[in-house]
């Protein structure tokens, strides 16, 4: 009987162990998918960041394109 309770003592240790080690494992997995994660919402943070500025460029040039357009449709008003 106590040689059982010794093996199930041993067990029990070996599992404990086990459970120890695949706590650290799934945590690092975790960790490392957070990385991924981070690191693809960085590059999209950065290509939406991009994509703004061509807008507000495209945005001032029309802008500009329509202060011009009013400024020759006013000439030609004008010049009638």
């Amino acid at each position: 009987m106590q040689s059982r309770n010794l093996a199930l003592e041993e067990e029990n240790k070996g599992l404990k162990s086990k459970v120890t080690e695949l706590g650290r494992s799934l945590r690092w997995h975790h960790n490392h998918d957070s990385t991924v994660k981070l690191k693809e919402l960085k590059s999209k943070i950065e290509y939406l960041e991009v994509a703004l500025q061509e807008g507000k460029l495209q945005i001032e040039q029309i802008e500009t394109q329509r202060d011009y357009l009013k400024g020759e449709l006013h000439q030609s008003r004008g010049a009638d």
